[in-house]
């Protein structure tokens, strides 16, 4: 689910005059810390204590210069901060009692993202659920790249993020990983979840480690598809070897059981009409001939049952279609091109 983000940058503070009354818009006033709440929309949400004790340091050694931008008093009598929840933060960790602020009651949710990226930047998914409660809210996806400054196929990788599997959002909002890199852990998770679940766990996630993952998870499975169709294929023959063992004939029957001369018009069948399985197999090698192959350089003769791709003569059209439709009629050569 998409959460909201923040931003905020640092500031330098210091003492605080007496609280003021209300203030109008675009004056700056002194209220008390307690007067001043945080924007529930607000897209940053993770707070590094750390940091913040830092700041609240500067702020208790020297006078606060940046005054936190709020909106004018709701009907609870609170102003909402717009820019500065770090600074506030500050100041409440530093035990102030008041702290100048700015009145304003045009807030731009995009100024709460860029205004301090360089101080302390949001994380990858605070960006993303940002991100993606704009495009919620109605806003095109031109218009959020042209305001974060960012490009139209982050924006978008980003939106991606936002319903992500958890454990990736997790990673996003707890580790040092570039957005292009989660966009693409997302992109493998959807072929192999369990294999990215598990390569997700280990210490160093890089782009370049995705890439190579899916190339061995890809390749794994072609080699497997191979061998499957391979012993799929030896199963068959053995079968066809097995049905084609009769047993031995009279001498006044081999007239009877000739296979018809397909190439000669004037051949009539010599016996009774032939069964309709026979029919076929003659149809789709002429004489009742098998039609010698290499796979991987192993002799092998093609199965009258399976798969085939063709290549249809009229359109060029690569199909799949079921080898006992297929007849042959020919054998064309054709010189070998490199793709």
């Amino acid at each position: 689910m998409a959460k909201k983000l923040d931003l905020l940058g640092l500031a330098d503070f210091g003492q605080a005059p007496a609280p003021a009354a209300a203030g109008e818009d675009g004056q700056v006033i002194e209220v008390a810390v307690d007067d001043v709440i945080p924007d529930p929309a607000q897209p940053r949400k993770k707070f590094d204590p750390v940091k913040l004790q830092k700041l609240a340091d500067v702020i208790k050694a020297s006078r606060l210069n940046q005054p936190v931008t709020v909106r004018p008093k709701n009907a609870d009598g609170k102003y909402v901060i717009g820019l500065g929840e770090r600074r506030w933060r500050a100041c409440k960790i530093a035990g102030l009692a008041t702290l100048p602020v700015r009145i304003s009651a045009q807030i731009d949710y995009y100024d709460q993202v860029t205004e301090n990226t360089e101080q302390e930047p949001l994380t990858i998914m605070e960006e993303a659920r940002f991100i993606a409660w704009r495009v919620a809210e109605g806003d095109k996806k031109s218009l959020i790249a042209k305001r974060l400054g960012m490009r139209a196929d982050t924006v978008s990788q980003l939106l991606a993020l936002a319903t992500a599997p958890e454990f990736i959002q997790v990673l996003g909002d707890e580790k040092a990983i570039g957005g292009r890199t989660l966009y693409e852990l997302v992109q493998a998770h959807k072929e192999f979840p369990a294999e990215v679940e598990r390569y997700a766990q280990g210490e160093e996630i890089t782009r370049a480690g995705v890439g190579r993952l899916l190339e061995q998870l890809r390749s794994r499975e072609a080699q497997a598809l191979i061998d499957a169709e391979a012993k799929a294929g030896q199963q068959h023959n053995d079968q066809s070897t097995n049905q084609d063992t009769k047993p031995p004939k009279v001498e006044g029957d081999r007239d009877k059981e000739r296979p018809l001369d397909l190439d000669n018009p004037n051949e009539k069948p010599a016996g009774p009409a032939q069964p309709a399985a026979a029919a076929q197999q003659q149809a789709s090698a002429p004489g009742g001939a098998k039609v010698k192959i290499l796979v991987n350089g192993r002799a092998a003769t093609l199965a009258q049952a399976g798969l085939v791709q063709v290549v249809y003569a009229d359109t060029g059209e690569i199909v799949e279609v079921e080898l006992s439709t297929v007849q042959i009629v020919g054998v064309e050569e054709t010189d070998n091109e490199s793709s």
